[in-house]
């Protein structure tokens, strides 16, 4: 529901198509409420599809059939129903649907609700479902878009970025597919199977061509990453595989080196923690929490030449990986635990290791020398791009006293 309504708040226009096929089953008859629907609250409701009026079916009241009614299926009798668009949007979507009146013979009642539909208004005169397609209606395409935003709202300079970013969606050829094939007016739309309205118009069409290609062209003109983006340190909107991908936020950096600038994307985990209260093998685990979807991170990871992740254990009593007994891991974007620790690709070696500087020079990593008077550390950076981002740390070794971890993450850098 969460993700429903950010949609509903970032669009103009919300509606919901609701039906009542009746047999002698009333909604409302004599204020007798037979029927209501549940709005997004848990509110019951008593007004239906084409009025805004609590027991009314429509605004046009005079085309029900019989008119001392203001609806159809209060007349009790014939085969009928009342259906039309709900569109409050403080109200939507609509969460449950109530019925009575179907318990003698013959009473009988069908439902039917259509999908939520958001969109806004167009200056080209493009309207209604023709500019739903492409604004992302569907669920999976706004869970894509809310992933792919991060921190919202930082882009620096360009507030129209959050707007484009809220109409991308699918890729260019099936949305101009869809309007040629698809699409129709939403005045002759019944939102039901079997009724649907006139096809839209060549003009229509033509005119929503347009757009998408003006939509395309604002994506096309997107930065790929930080390189083409920055002119100083911030937060930018980047799109590393143009059209075929959904573009998301970085923050990006200058690295201290002529011409090159860092692509960052941050993280739940960058701040130290301490790493739990327990003794075994990486009894203690912590699941790392991007601000992107991991696909637009390894399409960032794929678009770069370099990428790496710094990672440091602070120690006092805690070991990681002493005389073969495996404490400590971090997880791979695949899900693989990883046994080598920052500033080294080699498994239980951390940098010291590598340089032989490690606090006693039998031990691999400084926190091997496992002493509760020292707090030591080891840290360094992952640069493996196969294995990136960490998407976990398990640690353990902390169960008795003087024994205590602390973990830090940064943020994935790629340039």
């Amino acid at each position: 529901m969460e993700n429903i309504i950010r949609l509903i708040n970032a669009s103009q226009h919300c509606r919901q198509f609701i039906q009542y096929r009746c047999r002698g089953s009333m909604l409302f008859k004599n204020r007798n409420d037979f029927a209501g629907w549940v709005s997004r609250n848990g509110e019951i409701k008593h007004n239906w599809g084409g009025s805004e009026r609590e027991c009314y079916y429509s605004l046009h009241i005079s085309t029900c059939i019989d008119n001392d009614y203001k609806r159809n299926c209060d007349q009790n009798s014939v085969r009928t129903s009342d259906e039309g668009y709900l569109t409050n949007k403080d109200d939507l979507p609509v969460t449950e649907m109530h019925f009575g009146d179907t318990g003698g013979d013959p009473e009988r009642g069908r439902h039917t609700l259509g999908k939520l539909e958001c969109w806004y208004s167009s200056s080209t005169g493009c309207k209604g479902s023709t500019i739903i397609q492409y604004f992302g209606s569907d669920q999976q395409l706004t869970q894509h878009q809310l992933h792919s935003i991060g921190p919202s709202g930082r882009d620096q300079g360009h507030p129209e970025n959050e707007d484009l970013l809220a109409k991308w969606g699918q890729s260019a050829e099936r949305r101009v597919k869809q309007v040629v094939q698809e699409i129709h007016v939403h005045e002759g739309d019944r939102g039901n199977k079997g009724q649907k309205g006139e096809p839209a118009s060549a003009s229509t069409i033509m005119e929503f061509k347009r757009e998408v290609l003006e939509l395309e062209n604002s994506v096309n003109a997107l930065p790929t990453n930080c390189e083409e983006a920055a002119v100083s340190s911030g937060y930018y909107l980047i799109s590393p595989l143009g059209l075929q991908g959904i573009p998301f936020y970085v923050y990006c950096k200058e690295s201290g080196l002529p011409g090159i600038k860092r692509t960052f994307i941050g993280h739940d985990s960058e701040s130290e923690i301490e790493a739990g209260n327990c003794d075994p093998a990486r009894c203690y685990q912590r699941t790392v929490t991007y601000t992107t979807n991991m696909e637009n991170i390894v399409r960032l990871i794929n678009a770069s030449q370099h990428c790496r992740q710094y990672i440091k254990y602070r120690c006092r009593g805690s070991y990681m990986f002493s005389d073969g007994d495996i404490r400590a891991a971090w997880v791979s974007r695949n899900g693989a635990l990883k046994y080598n620790w920052g500033g080294s690709e080699r498994n239980y070696y951390c940098a010291c290791g590598e340089t032989g500087t490690c606090l006693d020079n039998s031990d691999k990593c400084n926190c091997d020398q496992n002493s509760g008077s020292i707090t030591t550390s080891d840290e360094g950076y992952l640069t493996n791009k196969d294995d990136l981002p960490v998407t976990g740390m398990h640690f353990g070794d902390t169960g008795g006293s003087g024994e205590y971890g602390w973990h830090t993450l940064g943020k994935l850098e790629c340039w």
